[in-house]
């Protein structure tokens, strides 16, 4: 079960990419910093991808890293 802020987060979080009414999911994805941030990989990235919702906006960028727990630190530095 999702916290209300990731639940929101992930209600706003690329709906360019993610209609979720229709059950679309990114193949590979991660939920971290109790649903405050979002690490996911484009279709056709092998880079991981991380987003937040923050003060009424999307905030977008690439780690630039293969690797799932090295984007996860860079996510992690990034959103703090």
């Amino acid at each position: 079960m999702l916290s209300r802020s990731a639940a929101l987060h992930m209600s706003y979080t690329l709906p360019f990419l993610r209609p979720w009414k229709e059950g679309f999911r990114m193949p590979e994805e991660h939920i971290i910093l109790d649903g405050k941030v979002y690490l996911y990989k484009r279709p056709n990235s092998s880079f991981w991808q991380c987003s937040t919702y923050l003060a009424g906006k999307n905030w977008r960028i690439t780690t630039k890293k293969e690797c799932l727990s090295r984007a996860k630190e860079i996510a992690e530095d990034w959103y703090l």
